[in-house]
């Protein structure tokens, strides 16, 4: 994949995830105006229970289909992806099942008293359909097609809207309309992705693909599970230690923090298959690693004092009043999602070399992230659900950065630079609680962000201008 591509992908990615979260902000009215704090919670809590099991369905087979891709060619290919489709259909159904028939025991005690049957029955049904649809998506990355990918992301994203909005609005339905809505698209999109993959793919069962696959993803699923516990616990622990209402906050809180999720999320779909590309082919141009990685931490952070200095007007013209101090956690969730951005890049050679050693990272980063929510929550209340977000996700930074350095010393960030930026447009976007606790008027308030961030924009023009000119000529340039 040539630089002017990843571009192009990235910037698809970032467009169709970030039109969804923006558009998701216009609609924020609408949803708080039939939902209350407690039904956005128990809406979270349900999604990142079900969300976990989602990953164990998928077996991390994916990353494996990714990593394989590129050493096989004609119906090789074509075989190696209807193996791991196979193996992927079959895990989803026998452990979906397996959480339904034992739903008391394996799901019950996460969900506390949200009714299984009424909610989280559907939700777990979703959770078996998703998984064919991400790899069909996984697919079509690795294939380079980011058009048919972000073509599926949006009306996958549409109907989801217009059922919500049919459920929870006209049939006043509540979380029950939002958990309908959600099952009724992924048996849309699962059988659309049926259709769509079988002509691509060759569907038969290799046991030697099989084995290899298996033998490349197990080893990464408990760094996938530990990964997502560490975000889902901070929800488990809010609800167990505040309330419900606690939770619902923190994820309009989130809102904001998923929009940078989605920017770094997108940067790394397209630096993914030209990271692997070129290590494979020892091709790999370390230069231009660093100047992607330098450039977008640089610019996600930019974005992230943007977002973070004026998130409480956006909250107060967009939510109900009961969810306007949700707007406190935001600072840390936007830059812990940025530190995520850095993690994506100090793991990249240990996915290729030393998968299984993810793990170790996912499970310092959980660690980390449940000790903090257990000392920092009954402090901060769902401040400190995002203090011991980001500060987690540091930790894993550092951890992959060690182990990076350790077995991949031919490849080299310059990690400092990552680090340097994050910190630094952090503090400064800290002038959100000063400005926001001074006793000035909303209007005054408003202007003063304003000045205070076109002074900002210039100083950060003027000292990275000659790598903005150079990310533009050199990444826009058609030679």
């Amino acid at each position: 994949m040539k630089l002017p591509n990843i571009v192009k992908n990235s910037s698809l990615y970032t467009f169709a995830q970030l039109f969804q979260k923006c558009a998701g902000f216009f609609l924020m009215p609408l949803y708080t105006s039939f939902l209350t704090p407690a039904d956005y919670g128990t809406m979270n809590i349900i999604n990142s229970v079900i969300g976990f099991f989602g990953i164990l369905y998928l077996l991390s087979l994916h990353g494996a289909a990714s990593r394989f891709h590129y050493s096989k060619t004609g119906d090789e290919q074509k075989v190696l992806w209807g193996t791991i489709l196979l193996l992927v259909l079959f895990n989803s159904v026998a452990l979906g099942s397996i959480c339904l028939i034992f739903h008391k025991w394996l799901v019950d005690p996460f969900t506390g008293d949200i009714s299984f049957w009424k909610l989280t029955f559907f939700s777990l049904l979703s959770s078996m359909l998703s998984p064919v649809y991400m790899f069909y998506q996984q697919w079509l990355q690795i294939r380079e097609d980011g058009i048919r990918y972000t073509i599926n992301l949006m009306l996958n994203w549409f109907l989801t809207v217009v059922a919500n909005i049919i459920t929870i609005v006209c049939f006043r339905w509540g979380v029950f309309g939002m958990i309908i809505s959600s099952f009724t698209v992924s048996i849309i999109f699962f059988v659309y992705s049926i259709f769509a993959f079988l002509p691509h793919i060759k569907l038969q069962f290799r046991k030697d693909i099989a084995k290899v696959s298996l033998k490349y993803s197990l080893p990464l699923v408990p760094s996938a599970t530990s990964s997502y516990l560490s975000v889902m616990a901070d929800r488990l622990i809010l609800n167990k230690l505040v309330s419900l209402s606690a939770v619902g906050l923190y994820s309009i809180a989130n809102q904001f923090g998923l929009i940078m999720n989605t920017i770094t999320t997108s940067i790394n779909q397209a630096y993914s298959p030209w990271f692997m590309r070129g290590v494979s082919r020892n091709q790999l141009d370390q230069n231009k690693m660093n100047i992607i990685m330098e450039t977008s931490i640089l610019l996600t952070s930019v974005l992230s004092f943007l977002i973070v200095m004026f998130s409480p007007e956006v909250i107060r013209l967009m939510a109900s009043e009961a969810f306007h101090e949700s707007w406190r956690a935001i600072i840390f969730l936007v830059f812990g999602f940025v530190m995520n951005g850095v993690y994506y890049y100090f793991s990249m050679p240990l996915f290729y070399y030393k998968p299984g050693w993810i793990f170790i990272i996912s499970l310092c980063r959980l660690a980390a992230n449940i000790i903090l929510n257990i000392v920092l929550i009954p402090r901060w209340d769902f401040i400190g659900a995002g203090m011991a977000f980001f500060a987690s996700v540091f930790v894993s930074t550092l951890v992959s950065l060690l182990l990076e350095r350790r077995f991949s010393p031919h490849i080299r960030y310059k990690w400092h630079k990552a680090y340097i930026y994050t910190f630094l447009f952090l503090l400064l976007s800290a002038a959100v609680f000063i400005i926001e606790g001074s006793a000035l008027s909303y209007i005054h308030t408003f202007l003063l962000k304003i000045a205070y961030t076109v002074v900002f924009v210039i100083i950060v023009f003027i000292l990275y201008r000659k790598r903005i000119r150079f990310v533009a000529e050199h990444f826009f340039s058609r030679n």
